[in-house]
């Protein structure tokens, strides 16, 4: 607030709030603005060094002036140490608070410029809202106000401005030529992986088996190639996990029942005979296959073995009487083997 001729003294010292002296005749006292009121002053000193502010004035008595806040003095913007000695007081009008015209008439507010208040902002067709700067303003769209060339639909719209300027309202729901809409989705399913909604481009993939996978055969997600088929092809001609019996004894009536542990019936299992003593041409540690199930005629007694295979044993039948199994001896002979220099072995595999 400003005070005309408002124009006190104060010997007051220091940086605190001023004690006012009563102004001369003719000027009017800086608490004229009314107790507790904010005003804009300026103190001159006798050494002009000056403040201007903004404080509150107070009656009293004794009449007071605070000195709320600097907005500039001789030294900055910090209050001044007033010494000791007179000085005055008065009511001013900074000019960054002011209002004016300048020279080419532009409202201004200190050094920014001011629009007045019946300035307008005017709205064509299409927009609604505008008027003059009194208060705040919101301008948005008026599609009630466009013409169209379509028919219309319940629910939000689109407006379309052609080439030839027509507006054209269409519902969002509408199939637009040549556009999709970004939610839709493409869905991979089965062994398919990828997809997904329009926002981005998607790749659709069906990954390949390898050949651990084929070979395994329990992976669910990958496909066949050649390649993975031709592979568990090869593999599947393979013997699996072998077991191997201790050695056994060659003895007529010989039954005796092993647990091979292969987890399924054997698909080979293989006779052995292994020299442990030399005999008929062989030498210790010399290995002679057979077929299983070896049976012959020797010295007009029958002779032979039987293997029985189940998913977890395997069974060793030798014959009661006779030499068990006639072979051929290392000279190319039929003999009939030498019981207590050999002994069989049995191999099985998965």
């Amino acid at each position: 607030m400003l005070v005309d001729r408002g124009l006190q003294t104060t010997a007051t010292q220091g940086t605190g709030d001023l004690v006012l002296i009563a102004p001369d005749t003719g000027l009017r006292p800086l608490t004229a603005a009314g107790d507790g009121t904010q005003i804009f002053y300026q103190i001159l000193t006798s050494a002009l060094a000056w403040e201007i502010g903004i404080g509150t004035v107070h009656i009293g008595p004794p009449a007071t002036l605070s000195r709320d806040t600097v907005l500039a003095s001789s030294i900055g913007s910090a209050r001044l140490n007033l010494p000791a000695g007179v000085h005055s007081v008065f009511s001013v009008l900074p000019s960054a608070h002011s209002i004016y015209r300048d020279a080419a008439g532009t409202p201004r507010s200190g050094a920014d410029a001011l629009a007045l208040a019946a300035r307008q902002i005017a709205t064509s067709s299409g927009l609604a809202g505008g008027g003059d700067l009194t208060a705040d303003r919101s301008l948005s769209l008026d599609f009630s106000a466009l013409g169209t060339r379509a028919a219309t639909a319940a629910g939000d719209e689109v407006i379309v401005l052609t080439a030839a300027g027509d507006h054209i309202r269409i519902p969002t729901s509408a199939v637009i030529a040549g556009l999709a809409l970004a939610s839709r989705s493409i869905t991979a399913a089965g062994l398919a992986t990828g997809g997904g909604d329009l926002t981005a481009d998607r790749t659709i993939a069906v990954p390949a088996a390898t050949n651990a996978q084929a070979i395994a055969g329990t992976a669910t997600t990958v496909a066949m190639t050649p390649a993975a088929t031709a592979a568990a092809l090869t593999a599947g001609d393979r013997l699996g996990a072998c077991w191997t019996s201790p050695n056994i004894a060659i003895t007529n009536g010989g039954d005796d029942s092993y647990s091979h542990g292969l987890g399924a019936v054997p698909r080979l299992v293989a006779m052995q005979l292994v020299c442990v003593t030399a005999a008929h041409g062989y030498s210790v540690g010399d290995v002679i296959n057979l077929s299983g199930g070896h049976m012959a005629r020797g010295s007009g007694e029958s002779s032979g073995t039987a293997i029985l295979t189940s998913a977890t044993t395997i069974r060793l039948i030798q014959a009661a009487a006779g030499p068990v199994v006639t072979f051929i001896s290392a000279g190319g002979g039929v003999v009939d083997i030498s019981k207590s220099s050999f002994r069989i072995v049995l191999r099985a595999w998965a």
